[in-house]
């Protein structure tokens, strides 16, 4: 038989006070004070056994009239489900009422008669609520409970169910079954824990009532005993309760040591970082003492992996007939993974001189946060396999412009939080940026490090124009935090090459010179007005004069230079330009470029020729190509010029 343990606690039975017999106390009171104070334990479970907190628990003692007494103390349980009391017991006990619970749980009453010992209730709140009608059938249950003796010894035992009433009018109860006997007596209690001796009896709304049966069985075996309850009341209320006892009881003229194994299953609790690890504890109820003598219990094998599983020492521990041991095992996992370890507790039974062995399996995982690089297209490891050094391609940026990339992880982990660091090795990496420097993910979390590239003029060009442009820019990235250190190079091609475009040059005779300039890069495809030219020009070029499909008298600002007459549309880009081919030589592509500027502003710019503007901004040179596509003037003095430019236009070798 195997046990599977995922809440456990040390039970004992207590009986009403006035049924249970004081059998024995715990020494003579010649050799004790007559009094003590005792710690009492209350442990509240719900229905599922789960710990229940904030729950009233109050003691009554049940030696004072009913008419005189009062509470002896009134605790709420804390969040593990315990309510303390500390109080005087007779070494040779004494009975009390323990009330738990209050209107909205429904109130539990436990008569328990303390002996001198320490003492530990377990009390389930458990209540069923009562509607206006309808049939309810519930089953309560005695069992480990011994049959008579040979020597004519009997034994008793109890159980119960409470009811609450969920009906806004109050209710009369009716009681059918078996008339109470020796064997089995059925009593109603009120939520005081007195008994109801009423029949019929009166459930006011919002009132509870139990049923508590109390057991002394006659023989060994199986007894099934059904009762009926019938409640009516105003508004046609009609409810029925159908409660079935079983009475379970063993011979126990027989010991029996059978052997057990209990599985302990501490699911799964966290292990990394050590600074987060947790701690799993469960006490581990032990085989029950059936026999009608003492027990007698050791380890004799703890766990193997001592630094993850601990028990507490369990050696030479009486069980007394009817009781049971236990232990508290401690679960503290150190690794991410799964673990299993083995206690054996050997039960000794002196009176036959018999053995037997519990088999204590214990099982649990560890978990922590565990990282995982998400790979891309645009990461890729390099060879071998497993080297932990990537490759990132931000792929291609235009100049002036910027690019980002992201490099993501994901917390994999069952647990934790993932913290992730990434830095740059030592050097100077123009133009590179991290948005961040640190992640934080928690489970299943993913999060990146965004990478910024930023192609600006001193960072294509840091020798300055005229000089070969730095296309191939590399950052090289250490990660740390996700398993071994990750080497992730950042690789961007900046990409140099003019873009082409077209772009209409505009004057209106009543509101002077309008230009376009060709050079920060943000404003190409704006009209900006140029008030000054051409005394103080702004614009790189503006409109003068137009003499329709024919020429346009320009102003251009910083230089220009004619390159080649007759160029069709399909002719003027910049792949057949600088490869000399489609009607274009390279001496003819490269004197875009080369010096023999024009310093003249005045300029006259023909149709489909192409000629080159030289633009400086604040001793910053660079170059457009621009081919006259229209020029034309309407009836109304507007003067137009439309040009296809290539902008930049960089020497870079």
């Amino acid at each position: 038989m195997t046990r599977t343990i995922k809440y456990t606690m040390r039970i004992r039975f207590f009986l009403p006070a006035l049924l249970l017999p004081l059998l024995w106390s715990c020494q003579s009171p010649m050799e004790r004070a007559p009094i003590e104070a005792r710690d009492v334990l209350v442990h509240v479970q719900d229905a599922a056994g789960r710990p229940v907190e904030l729950v009233p628990v109050e003691v009554q003692d049940l030696r004072i009239p009913e008419a005189e007494r009062t509470a002896i103390d009134r605790q709420v349980t804390d969040r593990t489900g315990n309510a303390y009391f500390r109080f005087e017991i007779p070494t040779t006990g004494a009975p009390y009422r323990f009330l738990v619970g209050d209107a909205e749980t429904g109130i539990t009453t436990v008569d328990a008669n303390l002996l001198c010992r320490d003492t530990l209730l377990i009390v389930r709140l458990a209540s069923e609520k009562i509607p206006c009608s309808g049939i309810i059938e519930r089953t309560i249950r005695i069992e480990d409970i011994c049959a008579p003796l040979n020597t004519g010894q009997t034994f008793t035992d109890s159980t119960q169910m409470v009811f609450r009433s969920g009906c806004d009018v109050p209710l009369t109860f009716s009681i059918s079954g078996p008339d109470d006997s020796p064997a089995l007596s059925l009593f109603v209690l009120n939520a005081q824990g007195g008994v109801v001796t009423d029949r019929p009896f009166v459930l006011l709304a919002g009132g509870q009532f139990t049923l508590r049966a109390v057991a002394t069985p006659q023989d060994s075996g199986l007894q099934v005993v059904r009762y009926q309850l019938t409640g009516s009341g105003p508004n046609q209320a009609a409810v029925t309760i159908n409660l079935t006892v079983e009475i379970d009881a063993r011979n126990c003229n027989t010991c029996d040591c059978p052997d057990d194994e209990i599985l302990v299953d501490f699911g799964t609790i966290q292990s990394l970082p050590p600074t987060q690890r947790g701690e799993g504890r469960q006490v581990v109820d032990l085989l029950r003492n059936t026999c009608l003598f003492d027990r007698i219990d050791n380890i004799i094998k703890e766990p193997t992996i001592a630094d993850v599983f601990r028990v507490t020492p369990l050696v030479d521990e009486v069980a007394a007939p009817g009781e049971r041991s236990s232990m508290t095992v401690t679960f503290t996992p150190n690794q991410i993974g799964a673990y299993r370890d083995t206690i054996l507790v050997e039960h000794f039974l002196p009176g036959e001189q018999r053995r037997c062995t519990t088999r204590v399996i214990l099982t649990g995982s560890g978990c922590g946060p565990e990282c995982e690089l998400l790979e891309g297209p645009r990461l890729v490891e390099r060879d071998p396999p497993g080297s932990n050094q990537f490759d990132f391609d931000l792929g291609r940026v235009r100049v002036y412009t910027s690019g980002n990339g992201m490099i993501c992880f994901e917390n994999v982990g069952g647990c934790g939080t993932l913290v992730l660091n990434a830095s740059a090795l030592e050097g100077d990496y123009p133009g590179f940026s991290l948005t961040r420097d640190e992640l934080e993910l928690d489970g299943e979390e993913q999060g990146c490090f965004t990478v910024r590239f930023e192609a600006s003029d001193e960072v294509v060009w840091p020798d300055g124009h005229g000089q070969p442009a730095k296309i191939l820019h590399d950052l090289p990235l250490r990660i740390d935090g996700c398993g071994p250190v990750r080497d992730v190079t950042v690789r961007v091609v900046v990409d140099t090459l003019p873009i082409l475009f077209s772009r209409c040059i505009y004057r209106w005779d009543q509101n002077e010179n309008y230009g376009y300039n060709f050079t920060p890069v943000q404003g190409k495809g704006e009209d900006r007005f140029d008030p000054n030219a051409p005394a103080q020009q702004l614009s790189d070029l503006v409109v003068a004069a137009v003499d329709p499909n024919d020429d346009a008298d320009v102003y251009i600002r910083s230089g220009w230079k004619f390159i080649k007459a007759g160029v069709s549309e399909d002719q003027f880009n910049y792949t057949d330009m600088s490869t000399g081919q489609n009607g274009w030589s390279r001496a003819e592509f490269e004197s875009i470029t080369s010096p023999g500027f024009s310093t003249s502003q005045a300029a006259t710019l023909d149709f489909r020729s192409v000629y080159s503007i030289r633009i400086e901004r604040d001793g910053v040179i660079s170059y457009a190509c621009v081919r006259v596509r229209e020029v034309s003037v309407d009836p109304d003095g507007k003067y137009k010029m439309c040009l296809d430019v290539l902008y930049p236009m960089i020497k870079e070798n």
